[in-house]
Order: structure tokens, then sequence, then C-alpha cells
């Protein structure tokens, strides 16, 4: 079940999940995206 949430939260959300996550838990921003488009995109903040 992990890796289809993992699957959905990035075809959806242009996240990365690490190898040991679950559901909750912080993702991974894809570097394809900039860092103003990311602040945009996640209004309630990203982590550096």
């Amino acid at each position: 079940m992990r890796v289809l949430d993992s699957l959905q939260l990035t075809a959806n959300h242009s996240v990365a999940t690490p190898a040991d996550w679950t559901h909750g838990e912080d993702v991974i921003v894809v570097p394809a995206i900039s860092t103003e488009d990311a602040i945009q995109k996640f209004p309630k903040g990203v982590k550096w």
C-alpha cells in the first residue's frame, strides 16, 4: 500500500518519497521544480 501511495504522490504532486517513507511523513520536492514554484505550489511551507 505504501508503494501505491508514494506513486500517487509523485504523479499528482511532483514530490518524491524516501525509501522508508510512511503516510504523513515529510516528502521531497522533485528537483525539476524551482524554489519559487515550490513555495507557490506548497503554501503550507517547505523545509530547507
